[in-house]
C-alpha cells in the first residue's frame, strides 16, 4: 500500500512554476498579436476614410473653383479664399443690358447671377468650412460689388440657397497660393507661349488675375497614445476657373462677362 502511494507522483512546485511561466509567454504573444492585428486594422480603416473624405472634398472645390468667374481674396493670414463663381442658370445678354421695362441699364448697374462662395480653415479647431450666397454682381464696378438675391431667384434650387458647411476635419495645414495664366501668342516657334505669375491674392486687384490655384491639404490626428499611430494624409492638387482660362486663351471673346464690357 506505501509502495503504490509512492508510485502516484504530481507536479512539484518548480514544475508549476515552470509551467505558468510558459504559458504565460505563448499568451503574451498571443495578445500582443492580436492587439497589434487590432490595431493595423483601426489604422487602416481609418487611413482609407481619411483618403475617402479628402477627396470628396477636392471633387467639391474643384467644381466649385471650375465654375469661378472672379476671385476676390486669397488671404493666407485669414486662412480663406472667396470667389464668385457661376452655379445657377446664366443671364442672357438681354438681361443684362435692358430692365424688364426695356429700358437699357446703366454699364455700373449691369450684373450678373453668381454665388459668392468662401472655403474657411479654422486652425483652432481644425475644421475646413465652405459658405455660399446667392448674388447679383456688378461686374463693371471697379470693386466687384454684390448685392444678395431675392429668396424667389433660388428658392427653387437647393444648391444654390445660403448656407455654411463643414468639409473636412483634422486639417493641420490648409496652404494655397493662387497663379495667373497668361498666353504669348506672338512668341517665337519652339518656345513656351505660357507665362505663369504667382498672385498676391489679398488685394482685389490681383486676386481677381487668378487663373487657377494650387493647394495643398494635409490631414493629421493625434491619437495621443503610444501604442496608436497617428493619421496622416497630405495631399496637392492644382484647381483652374475654366472661365478664366477661357479668358486668358481668348482675350476679348468672351467679352459678356469681361472686365471691359466690350459687348
Amino acid at each position: 500500500m506505501a509502495q503504490n502511494n509512492r508510485s502516484r507522483k504530481g507536479l512539484s512546485l518548480l514544475e508549476m512554476f515552470i509551467t505558468v511561466a510558459i504559458v504565460s509567454l505563448l499568451l503574451s504573444y498571443a495578445y500582443q498579436f492580436y492587439f497589434q492585428g487590432r490595431e493595423t486594422m483601426r489604422y487602416t480603416q481609418n487611413q482609407q476614410q481619411m483618403q475617402a473624405e479628402s477627396r470628396w472634398f477636392l471633387d467639391q472645390m474643384g467644381r466649385d473653383i471650375a465654375s469661378t468667374y472672379r476671385f476676390l481674396e486669397l488671404s493666407s493670414d485669414k486662412h480663406s479664399f472667396r470667389f464668385y463663381a457661376f452655379q445657377q442658370e446664366r443671364m442672357v445678354l438681354e438681361d443684362i443690358l435692358y430692365d424688364t421695362m426695356g429700358n437699357p441699364v446703366d454699364e455700373k448697374d449691369r450684373k450678373l447671377k453668381a454665388l459668392l462662395i468662401e472655403y474657411i480653415h479654422n486652425p483652432a479647431t481644425g475644421i475646413v468650412s465652405r459658405e455660399q450666397k446667392p448674388v447679383y454682381v456688378y461686374f463693371l464696378r471697379p470693386n466687384l460689388d454684390a448685392v444678395d438675391q431675392p429668396k424667389a431667384e433660388w428658392s427653387g434650387d437647393p444648391s444654390c440657397s445660403p448656407g455654411k458647411k463643414d468639409m473636412l476635419r483634422n486639417i493641420a495645414d490648409f496652404d494655397f497660393v493662387g497663379y495667373e495664366q497668361t498666353f504669348n501668342y506672338k512668341a517665337p516657334i519652339g518656345d513656351n507661349p505660357v507665362i505663369i505669375k504667382k498672385i498676391d491674392g489679398a488685394q482685389l486687384a490681383e486676386a481677381r488675375k487668378t487663373t487657377f490655384i494650387a493647394l495643398r491639404v494635409h490631414n493629421r490626428i493625434d491619437e495621443k497614445m503610444r501604442d496608436r499611430k497617428d493619421e496622416e494624409l497630405d495631399l496637392v492638387a492644382k484647381f483652374y476657373s475654366r472661365v478664366r482660362l477661357a479668358d486668358a486663351a481668348y482675350p476679348g471673346y468672351f467679352s459678356q462677362t469681361d472686365d471691359q464690357g466690350a459687348f
